[in-house]
C-alpha cells in the first residue's frame, strides 16, 4: 500500500539484530554472572549467520528475536511471577514470529510440550489442575491468534505451502555443516573446541536450574525434529536448514558461553 525502498526492508531486521543483544542483557533473568553473559552476546554479534541476516530484507533476524522473547516469556510465565504479563508477551512475538514464517511454530509451541508433561505429572501426583489449566487457556489463545494470522494466507495459496515440504532430506553432511554455521566456524578444531564448551555449558547450566536446562534443550531438540521431519524444499543444503534452526543459536551459544567462562575461571 506504499513504496517499498531498500532501507525500510533492511531497517527492520537491521534494528532485530541489534535489539537480540540489548534484550538478551536484561530478559533472561535466570542466567548467571554478567562476565558469562557479556561473553554470549560478544560470540551472538560476531555469529556470522546471524549477522548476515540481520543485513538482508529476510525475516530470520526478526523471527530469531521473537522466538528468543516468546521462550523466555513462556518460562517465566510457568515459573515466576506477573504470569499475565509474560503470557500476554509470549502470545504477542509467538503470533507474530508465525506471521513472519512458519518455521517459528515448532520453536513457539514446543514450550506446550515441555510444560505439558510436567503439569500433567503434577495435576496426577498433587490433583491440583490449577497449572495444567492455564496452560489450556494460554494455548487456546495462542492458537486462535495464530489462526487469524495464518489461515488467510494458508487458505489463499496452500500449494505455495504444500510445495515446499515433503520434497528433500537432511543428510549426515549437511548436518555436519548446518552446525559449523550455527556455532559460526569453518574450522573444524574450533567447532570441536566450542561443541565441548557447549556440552560443560549446559552441565554448568543445568547445576543451576534442571528444568530451565531441560525447558531450552527440549525445545531446541523438538523444534530441529519437527523441521527435518517436513522434509522442506532444499533442506539437504545446509544453508537452508541452518537459517530455519537460527532461534535456537543464541541458546547454543549461551552454553557455549556458559562452558567457556567455567574454563577460563582457572586461569
Amino acid at each position: 500500500h506504499g513504496g517499498l525502498t531498500e532501507l525500510k526492508m533492511r531497517a527492520l531486521p537491521l534494528l532485530s539484530g541489534v535489539a537480540l543483544l540489548v534484550v538478551a542483557f536484561w530478559l533472561p533473568r535466570r542466567l548467571p554472572d554478567w562476565p558469562t553473559r557479556a561473553l554470549w552476546i560478544a560470540l551472538m554479534a560476531i555469529s556470522p549467520m546471524m549477522t548476515y541476516h540481520s543485513r538482508t530484507a529476510r525475516p530470520y533476524a526478526i523471527t530469531t528475536l521473537l522466538v528468543f522473547v516468546a521462550v523466555l516469556a513462556f518460562y517465566e510465565a510457568m515459573r515466576g511471577e506477573h504470569r499475565k504479563r509474560w503470557a500476554a508477551l509470549y502470545v504477542f512475538c509467538a503470533a507474530l514470529a508465525g506471521w513472519f514464517h512458519l518455521v517459528t511454530l515448532p520453536f513457539t509451541l514446543a514450550p506446550f510440550l515441555f510444560f505439558g508433561v510436567a503439569s500433567l505429572i503434577d495435576a496426577a501426583r498433587r490433583r491440583s489442575f490449577q497449572r495444567l489449566g492455564f496452560l489450556v487457556a494460554l494455548g487456546s489463545i495462542t492458537v486462535v491468534l495464530l489462526a487469524a494470522a495464518l489461515l488467510p494466507p494458508i487458505l489463499g495459496d496452500w500449494q505455495a505451502i504444500t510445495g515446499k515440504t515433503g520434497s528433500d532430506s537432511v543428510t549426515l553432511e549437511s548436518f555436519y555443516r548446518t552446525l559449523l554455521l550455527c556455532f559460526g566456524t569453518a574450522h573444524p578444531l574450533v567447532w570441536m573446541a566450542m561443541v565441548a564448551a557447549f556440552a560443560v555449558g549446559v552441565w554448568q547450566i543445568a547445576k543451576r536450574d534442571a528444568v530451565f536446562a531441560g525447558y531450552l534443550g527440549c525445545i531446541v531438540a523438538a523444534s530441529a525434529f519437527a523441521i527435518a521431519a517436513m522434509h522442506p524444499a532444499w533442506i539437504q543444503h545446509q544453508g537452508a536448514f541452518a537459517r530455519y534452526l537460527q532461534p535456537a543459536v543464541p541458546f547454543l551459544l549461551l552454553a557455549v558461553a556458559s562452558g567457556a567462562m567455567f574454563v577460563l575461571s582457572f586461569l
